[in-house]
C-alpha cells in the first residue's frame, strides 16, 4: 500500500487510478472521496481511460466535488474522443436534453452516430428516429431503416451470444 501511493503522489496515472479506487470505497484505506476525486483528476488529466468515466460519474452524482453536468460532459468528451462508446453515447444523450451542455441535436447525432457505428444498440435506435424526425440529421427514411436493420442485427448478436454463454 505504502508503494501504491508513493507513485500515486508521483503522479503515475494507473497508481492514481488504483488509489482513487481505493479511496473512494475505502478500501485498505479509509474512505476520502476528496482525495480520491484528486487522485483520479490526475489519472484522467494523463489520458487514463477509466478515470475518466469515474470523473464524469462523480461530477454528474456532486460526490467528493461539486455536482456539475458540464464538467461531466467535458470528461465524456475525452473518453468518447478515445473511442469508449458508453462515453459516446452518454455524451449524446446531454446533447439532445441540454444536460450540462446547449441542446444540440446536430451534435447529439453526430455522437450517437460514432456509438452506433460501434455496434451500442442504444445508440443506433436512436439515430434511426433521429433520421425519422430529421433531427440534427437530414429527413432520411431510408438512412432511419438502415439504422433499425443495424439494431436488429444487434439484436441478433446478442441473443445469439447468450445462447451460447448459456449452452
Amino acid at each position: 500500500m505504502a508503494e501504491l501511493q508513493k507513485s500515486a503522489q508521483d503522479g503515475d496515472p494507473e497508481a492514481c487510478f488504483a488509489m482513487a479506487s481505493k479511496l473512494e470505497e475505502g478500501l485498505a484505506t479509509p474512505l476520502d472521496l476528496r482525495r480520491a476525486v484528486r487522485f483520479y483528476c490526475t489519472a484522467a488529466e494523463q489520458g487514463h481511460l477509466q478515470a475518466q468515466l469515474a470523473m464524469a460519474r462523480l461530477c454528474l452524482l456532486g460526490k467528493g466535488l461539486q455536482q456539475d453536468a458540464l464538467e461531466a460532459a467535458q470528461w465524456y468528451m475525452k473518453a468518447a474522443e478515445q473511442g469508449h462508446l458508453e462515453s459516446q453515447f452518454n455524451l449524446a444523450e446531454m446533447y439532445a436534453l441540454g444536460r450540462g451542455v446547449e441542446q444540440n441535436d446536430a451534435s447529439a447525432a453526430y455522437w450517437y452516430k460514432r456509438a452506433a457505428e460501434g455496434g451500442m444498440l442504444d445508440a443506433q435506435i436512436r439515430l434511426a428516429r433521429l433520421f425519422e424526425q430529421g433531427k440534427g440529421v437530414s429527413l432520411d427514411s431510408e438512412e432511419a431503416a438502415h439504422w433499425m436493420q443495424k439494431a436488429n442485427e444487434t439484436i441478433d448478436l446478442q441473443t445469439k451470444k447468450y445462447k451460447e454463454d448459456e449452452g
